[in-house]
């Protein structure tokens, strides 16, 4: 029986690359979110009414059951050809990890917040952005443009110039902080032989690092080595608060408080 994995993560947190990045790989297998309702397998679980009021039996048949497993690469094969995107040769029979990548506010408003705590044959990769301002302005770019992801050889993301009233930067950067804290809760309920932590800022901090953070990655899952390509790329390029139109205001409001330090060199 293929291992199983879950990324565990956050909103604008580089979960889609790292995703991309793990289905490079011949012997695994990330299907991505399962838990919001938009997702292909959520929906057919609602259709049927399986599961009902139970997720973390739904969370066992999508990680641990064979016809989870083929249910999920099904609706990945009609995902990639709804997105015209190119068959990649993966064959299920070949996987040996298999796994999801689901928000921790996802976990908690469902109730199942203990979910991995209390699977010990689930590995867990935190995925954190600690920079909590330059979530919050890549969240907002998202709601402005509508772009999720920049693929390479694809336009970037136009120099979209944002207007944010200081006290709503000041609410939301709360708002994230407290996001933060409850994914670090979570992974600290998981024993530390089956947890990895990856910092999206370590993890973007160039080709080289990316490739070694991938490498401890596979090792960690117990997956022969493998050098994926980076095909994807940060929505914000360079310093996002530059992509604010009263940047000034923005910092000055920041000055004094917690917050300050994301403002600093």
């Amino acid at each position: 029986m293929a291992g199983q994995h879950v990324i565990l993560t956050l909103g604008r947190s580089g979960s889609n690359a790292l995703v991309n990045l793990l289905n490079q790989h011949p012997q695994v297998l990330n299907y991505g979110e399962v838990l919001g309702d938009w997702n292909l397998i959520r929906k057919v679980q609602r259709r049927l009414g399986a599961f009902r009021g139970n997720d973390a039996a739904y969370l066992d048949f999508c990680l641990a059951n064979p016809w989870g497993h083929r249910l999920a690469f099904a609706a990945r094969t009609v995902q990639r050809r709804i997105k015209q995107r190119p068959r990649d040769g993966k064959r299920l029979s070949k996987v040996q990890h298999i796994g999801i990548k689901d928000f921790a506010l996802n976990f908690q408003r469902l109730g199942v917040a203990e979910y991995l705590a209390q699977r010990p044959g689930i590995k867990v990769i935190g995925l954190e952005r600690e920079n909590l301002l330059d979530r919050m302005i890549s969240n907002a770019m998202l709601e402005a443009s509508g772009v999720v992801e920049i693929r390479e050889g694809k336009n970037g993301q136009p120099d979209t110039q944002l207007r944010l009233e200081p006290q709503e930067v000041l609410d939301a950067l709360g708002v994230i902080e407290a996001e933060n804290t409850t994914l670090n809760q979570m992974l600290a309920g998981i024993p530390q032989e089956r947890r990895m932590h990856v910092l999206y800022e370590d993890f973007f901090a160039g080709p080289e690092r990316t490739s070694a953070i991938m490498d401890e990655v596979h090792r960690f899952l117990g997956v022969d080595p493998y050098k994926p390509e980076v095909r994807m790329r940060k929505i914000v390029q360079g310093r996002s608060i530059d992509r604010l139109a009263n940047r000034d205001e923005v910092i000055e409001a920041l000055k004094g408080t917690r917050f300050q330090r994301f403002i600093e060199g």
